[in-house]
């Protein structure tokens, strides 16, 4: 397949594709890989029209006034907005492949073939949603009608699902009733190496990595807030956070707007990877953690019980409260044996698997052009 263009073209709809740094280099991966074995990609990122100031501020008075915000890329006007916008970049390009990643699918239509790379399923993601149980139950209901079920109807017209986790694919066949051989897992591929040589577990180093705006959705306020407790138990303890920036916390360092190459660094470092996540469907970097034998720490929630091995390359806690998420890093770092099991297990499932987009790619291009 490398070296020879295809017949058909294709229309990525992802995030900027340019930008390795965005979704952990993600839509970057697989778009160059795409490339590399031959396809004809157009790319559009259905995020860029945020970028003019009056339809972000006609947007937000939107959220506030009569439905709120599910999040950046869930919201139903964005949802109508990118359907209108999509339409018009597939007639002017003479496409009739469509490929999304993420939850991105917003348009449906019998003339078009459109194929997803789902992370998430959204009406699952909405429960969570700290703003949610704020809705008054005639906004719920609308919601539900012009999100969910129209969510619902464009995952049914999708050609292929391909998805990232067993989590999504068993929702999408067992509760949506999605044809089981129209969706397939295949996982995704590592933006990091594995890590090479001896790995010390004796930094009692926590990281989390997120980007600015997420800091509650990722949990970091829970995480914070449990640290605390931590630090008394364990006063050599500290916490890197990457991504934002924060108020001066006692063990806490913040890294905004570093190099790609200090956050590697930091998950190199790392003794265990903590993202107690209250909205994160999937989790890139629970992956990175277990590449560079940190184990992972998260919610018992999407599909991190799924990341975790359930337990055998992490802690899953239960709830969301401080208290337990305190008390599970202070057992885990003060049972480094535990701890050095769940970390090479961890690392020998993602070495063992041989994630790589390669493979990812090569598995759509056979579905897609088949």
């Amino acid at each position: 397949m490398q070296g020879k263009t295809l017949k058909k073209r294709l229309l990525f709809v992802g995030y900027d594709v340019t930008d390795s740094n965005s979704w952990s280099g993600t839509p970057y991966a697989i778009y160059t890989e795409f490339i590399r074995q031959g396809v004809d990609v157009v790319t559009y990122n259905p995020y860029k029209w945020k970028q003019n100031r009056i339809a972000s501020i006609l947007v937000r008075i939107l959220h506030k006034t009569i439905l709120p915000s599910l999040g950046n890329d869930l919201s139903v006007w964005d949802q109508l907005i990118l359907s209108i916008l999509i339409k018009r970049k597939l007639k002017k390009e003479g496409i009739d492949i469509v490929f999304y990643t993420a939850n991105g699918a917003s348009i449906s239509s019998k003339k078009i073939q459109s194929y997803l790379f789902s992370d998430a399923i959204s009406h699952e993601r909405y429960k969570y949603y700290p703003y949610a149980k704020k809705r008054s139950k005639w906004k719920d209901k609308l919601l539900n009608f012009l999100l969910i079920n129209s969510e619902d109807r464009q995952l049914l017209s999708m050609e292929h699902i391909f998805t990232q986790s067993d989590w999504v694919k068993n929702y999408l066949h067992d509760d949506l009733g999605y044809p089981e051989d129209k969706v397939e897992k295949v996982g995704f591929g590592l933006n990091v190496k594995l890590l090479e040589g001896k790995k010390n577990h004796d930094n009692n180093l926590l990281l989390i990595v997120l980007r600015k705006g997420n800091e509650k959705l990722k949990g970091l306020c829970l995480l914070l807030e449990a640290f605390k407790e931590v630090k008394k138990q364990i006063p050599e303890v500290r916490l890197a956070v990457v991504g934002t920036d924060g108020e001066k916390q006692d063990g806490v360092t913040y890294y905004y707007n570093q190099s790609r190459s200090v956050t590697l660094e930091l998950f190199k470092q790392a003794t265990l990877y903590v993202m107690p996540a209250l909205n994160e469907p999937n989790g890139q970097t629970y992956l990175e953690g277990l590449a560079n034998k940190a184990p992972i720490v998260g919610l018992n929630r999407f599909a991190f019980p799924e990341f975790s091995g359930y337990g055998k390359y992490g802690y899953i806690c239960q709830n969301e409260d401080p208290k337990e998420l305190a008390d599970i890093l202070i057992q885990a770092l003060s049972n480094k044996e535990s701890l050095k099991e769940k970390a090479n297990a961890g690392y020998n499932y993602i070495a063992n698997l041989n994630y790589n987009w390669e493979n990812i790619v090569k598995r759509f291009i056979e579905v897609i052009f088949k």
